[in-house]
């Protein structure tokens, strides 16, 4: 395809371009991209035999249509988006994964790109393989597919994309040397650390030190220093809809905190390092499957360093070295990942302190039992290395912690980095919080969807629901609110249930039905009780 994009015309390469731009760029969906590749084709080619048409007798128009023709077989105009942006080398370097459905572990494709059938994988050295299947018959007479895959984007891939931009490295450079100075207090004629704009001015990241002891920072004009936060979340892709699809899928990116605040966060400097498949979240610690390439790369830029051999400011190549500091995430993607109990547990919830739920009320930090790094991590490979899984949950009930892969990194310290993203943790709670319910802040204008009943509209609701009881009329029910209809069924502990017997079903008519039926029941037994 690669050859066949030099051979097209400009014309048609421009159409192309344009495709590939409203996709990459403003977002297009991929159909509706498909779409406008067709209609260009269309137009393209019609518009060449219009320019054919339009010739003079001297032209021999057949031959010249034909080859015009033949120049849009040839080169097999693209029909989907992906096929264009392969071919000028825009998508990412992905390597593909096997994702086990049962126990979510990961296999890579071997020389021949064939991946094992079987899941072999075993929780610990007591337990059995999961023997879970990998791959499936296909319909067609060809390879066997595999039932559940996992994209890798190669850290080393996108960051010498990253380097290969022009200005990347000087503005990396400026972030770095821009960071807090001391300022002379004419109060206490000391020196003192100056005020905290970024986080490059917090004590964590000025005094990082590198494998071999020193400040992170201080390192070699020809050598990168980068430091990344690692980021972790959840979303349905159907949309956050009460009556939509259920799903969940996850996303890994990193951001490299090198960058200025303007250009952190922008989606071109975003790392996304892969898209953890549905449609639930990974249970408990099989999340560290998808963070384990991830991992196995960090060591590498951390011990001994990345050698790019080109870079767009250093010609002859650049060593890079790169640490990840901040995981931050939601409460429950934080302590999944970290490797702590779940921040509703009464023990062991906090990631930094050993304060229990009954302490909450507790604000001497002072008396706060901070967490230690070394015990933790001797803790987590104790469960780890636990020879069952039995033996697993008695460690998990006595110290609520367990294995992370984060912990592989000899730099991560677990009870200082994880840190509560701003979004959940201020905009969606306290904040709201703060501003609606001390502040009284609502919005009068805007209606409840359900105004309050007062005591004439009740009465008066009450008699539509005797009346419908009496009539035995599930419709006369269904027309009053779900909570005179529910109330009326938890007075009388009539209970509803699904088809299956097992489950219950909370509909309004699955209440009024209840009732109705209980007041047959309560007929037939029982004849006075008709009227």
């Amino acid at each position: 395809m690669r050859e066949n994009l030099k051979a097209l015309l400009p014309s048609f390469l421009a159409c192309i371009t344009t495709a590939i731009i409203l996709h990459q760029l403003s977002n297009l969906p991929r159909e509706p991209t498909n779409f406008l590749l067709a209609a260009l084709q269309i137009v393209v080619t019609s518009s060449c035999c219009q320019v054919v048409e339009a010739l003079g007798t001297e032209y021999n128009r057949d031959v010249i249509k034909s080859k015009v023709l033949n120049i849009l077989q040839l080169n097999k105009w693209p029909t989907d988006i992906r096929t264009a942006s392969q071919a000028i080398h825009l998508d990412p370097d992905l390597l593909l994964y096997a994702n086990c459905t049962e126990c979510c572990a990961l296999y890579p494709p071997d020389s021949h790109g064939q991946y094992p059938q079987l899941c072999t994988h075993r929780e610990t050295q007591g337990s059995e393989p999961c023997g879970n299947h990998l791959t499936a018959v296909s319909n067609e007479d060809g390879p066997p597919r595999v039932i559940k895959l996992f994209g890798y984007q190669s850290m080393k891939a996108w960051l010498g994309r990253l380097l290969s931009r022009l200005d990347i490295e000087k503005v990396i450079a400026e972030t770095t040397s821009q960071r807090r100075q001391p300022v002379f207090s004419r109060i206490t004629k000391l020196w003192a650390p100056g005020p905290i704009k970024d986080i490059w001015d917090a004590d964590v990241f000025r005094n990082f030190k590198g494998p071999d002891g020193r400040q992170w920072l201080d390192a070699p004009p020809t050598e990168a220093r980068l430091i990344f936060s690692l980021f972790v979340d959840w979303f349905n892709p159907f949309g956050n809809k009460a009556a939509g699809k259920s799903a969940s899928v996850g996303a890994i990116y990193m951001v490299c905190m090198n960058l200025p605040i303007q250009l952190r966060y922008r989606t071109e400097n975003v790392y996304l390092v892969g898209v953890i498949p549905g449609p639930h979240e990974p249970s408990i610690h099989h999340i560290n499957h998808f963070l384990r390439p991830l991992i196995d790369e960090l060591l590498s830029f951390w011990h001994t360093g990345i050698f790019f051999s080109r870079t767009a400011d250093y010609l002859c190549g650049r060593l890079v070295r790169a640490a990840v500091i901040p995981l931050i995430c939601d409460l429950p993607a934080l302590r999944k990942i970290g490797g702590f109990a779940h921040f509703s547990s009464s023990e062991g919830a906090c990631s930094h302190c050993l304060l229990s739920k009954d302490e909450l009320d507790n604000f001497d930090i002072k008396s706060f039992r901070r967490r230690d790094w070394a015990e933790h991590i001797r803790r987590a490979l104790e469960w780890l290395h636990a020879p069952s899984e039995k033996a697993r949950e008695k460690h998990w009930e006595v110290n609520r912690i367990r294995w992370s892969e984060l912990l592989r990194l000899p730099y991560w310290n677990p009870t200082q980095f994880p840190i509560v993203d701003t979004m959940h943790n201020l905009f969606q709670n306290d904040l709201p919080h703060h501003c609606r319910t001390v502040l009284g802040m609502t919005d009068k204008s805007s209606k409840p969807p359900f105004e309050p009943h007062d005591s004439t509209r009740q009465a008066a609701e009450l008699q539509r629901g005797i009346n419908g009881i009496q009539s035995l009329s599930v419709t006369a029910l269904n027309r009053l609110r779900r909570g005179y209809v529910v109330a009326f069924a938890m007075a009388n502990n009539i209970e509803t249930f699904a088809p299956d017997g097992k489950t219950k079903n909370t509909t309004k008519r699955a209440y009024s039905q209840a009732i109705i039926d209980w007041v047959q029941c309560l007929n037939k037994h029982c004849p006075m009780h008709a009227h």
